[in-house]
């Protein structure tokens, strides 16, 4: 494994970040004790890598302080891009891509990359007063603070290899990246989309989301081991993108850390182009999941799942899949912090919710159960260990109350169906390489890396199989490293 420098503008964003801590009430014994350090910390120089881990480190504060979206006014999705508005968001792309041969019309690849990208921003603030409300006429007036990571998993030939681009942490409006109004995004940290335009002030149907596609993204940052272009259709090859959004009319329900966040996906988008490393061209084509989820929403009570969720959020298991027969899935579960007798936080089982997406239409089943981690690798950075094969057994579920409708104090409540036709989804998945872990700016490691079915089925209620499910995805995995030893690399991040 390879990790390049971080790299770091040399904006400071001592003032806003002295302002907006200035501003801070601390609540109980923590917040005090936090704040008082992070205003010792942010006496001198604050540049944009420091400023990404005082936005960690602040976390619920930060989502406090902006406007929120709210529930009537969500329409599915009209915006795919960083509104200055909203205190938090993040675009999240990876591939899952087959390495072609000589002959591209041959039918086995030489070799496997999977790829994602992740670019997140973590504040909003005034850069006189440090209070995070913005808008976009006022653009000049207002710094955000960006968080990017690349990362590749590379398997072709003898070279099985996990690459990583150098984490950028930077200013959007202070180091020359800004998110027009009109186009879909653009990307800090070596890292572009471009995309088609829609008129953000027009009446366009809510359909407009498909503006979005075909896209295109190139990278090649200064000091990256790889390099890419790549292009995203809405269709190709008998193949089609799906969108859907999560829990109630786009909301995503997270229980644990009480906020719901406005969430939707596109899984299965035809993706194809080129991939270098080390000096050597590849011609690739697969296909790509998309996440965009903004804004902040504390609405603990809206909507919930009826499953435990653990007394302390450590972090999460995330699960997304791209079956062979064209549908997808996604599943969430929630774990406690890694005890601290421990080096692992153990198998589980760890309870959680998904979805069973149908290609082309975005139709989705409900499900809720567990997964069960059977094997894990230490990352070699940390020592944090990480899940490397995962075991779902899940119930398809139901909303208990109609979303969206239910009075105050009456959330809609997510839950295994009571239905005797109920189906059950068993999938056991397996990493495709040991490492995959990555870094952001703000010191958090994650696992992020590709995986493939080893067994799965869609099965009914009396154990009868419906039908035999097999593909490749992602599985991410945060959290996992131990809170003190975290905190102790933070700490010495910041004396230094």
């Amino acid at each position: 494994m390879t990790t390049s420098d971080t790299t770091s503008a040399t904006t400071d964003y001592g003032p806003a970040m002295r302002a907006f801590l200035a501003g801070r009430r601390p609540t109980g014994f923590k917040q005090r004790v936090l704040l008082l350090a992070l205003r010792w910390f942010a006496r001198g120089e604050v540049d944009p890598q420091r400023a990404a881990v005082f936005g960690l480190l602040l976390g619920p504060m930060l989502l406090d302080t902006g406007p929120d979206v709210g529930v009537e006014t969500f329409e599915f999705p009209k915006d795919h891009r960083m509104a200055l508005g909203l205190p938090s968001g993040w675009f999240f792309l990876v591939s899952f891509l087959d390495v072609l041969g000589p002959d591209p019309d041959g039918d086995e690849p030489i070799g496997t990359i999977a790829l994602v990208a992740v670019m997140m921003r973590t504040w909003v603030v005034d850069r006189a007063t440090g209070v995070s409300t913005a808008g976009a006429e006022q653009a000049e007036r207002f710094i955000q603070v960006l968080d990017g990571t690349t990362a590749a998993t590379i398997l072709v030939g003898d070279t099985a290899v996990r690459e990583t681009g150098p984490p950028d942490p930077r200013g959007g409006l202070d180091a020359g990246v800004h998110f027009p109004e009109t186009s879909f995004l653009t990307v800090a940290g070596g890292l572009t989309y471009d995309g088609p335009t829609w008129d953000h002030e027009s009446n366009a149907p809510d359909t407009a989301v498909e503006t979005m596609l075909p896209l295109t993204s190139i990278y090649g940052a200064d000091g990256a081991p790889f390099g890419f272009e790549l292009r995203y259709e809405q269709q190709a090859d008998g193949h089609e993108a799906t969108y859907f959004t999560e829990g109630d009319r786009g909301f995503a329900p997270l229980p644990s850390m009480k906020v719901d966040y406005e969430y939707y996906s596109v899984a299965q988008i035809p993706t194809s182009g080129h991939f270098t490393h080390e000096g050597t061209r590849y011609d690739v084509r697969g296909s790509s999941w998309f996440d965009h989820q903004f804004g902040s929403r504390h609405r603990l009570g809206h909507q919930t799942v009826a499953f435990h969720q653990p007394k302390q959020f450590g972090g999460w298991c995330w699960i997304f899949q791209h079956l062979d027969n064209g549908d997808a899935f996604t599943f969430d579960a929630f774990h406690p912090p890694t005890p601290w007798w421990k080096r692992s936080i153990g198998p589980g089982p760890f309870q959680g919710f998904g979805k069973y997406i149908h290609k082309g239409t975005g139709e989705a089943i409900p499900f809720v159960g567990t997964v069960t981690f059977t094997d894990f690798s230490a990352s070699p950075r940390t020592g944090a260990e990480y899940p490397i094969r995962w075991a779902l057994d899940l119930h398809e579920a139901e909303w208990t109350g109609e979303p969206g409708t239910a009075a105050p104090g009456e959330a809609p409540t997510l839950a295994p169906t009571g239905k005797p036709d109920g189906r059950r989804l068993h999938l056991e998945l397996r990493t495709i390489h040991d490492d995959q872990t990555g870094l952001f700016a703000n010191l958090t490691e994650f696992w992020e890396g590709g995986t493939v079915i080893h067994d799965g089925a869609l099965v009914a209620h009396d154990g009868t199989t419906l039908e035999t499910l097999r593909g490749r995805g992602f599985c991410e995995g945060v959290g996992f490293e131990h809170p003190l030893h975290f905190l102790w690399r933070i700490l010495r991040f910041l004396m230094r």
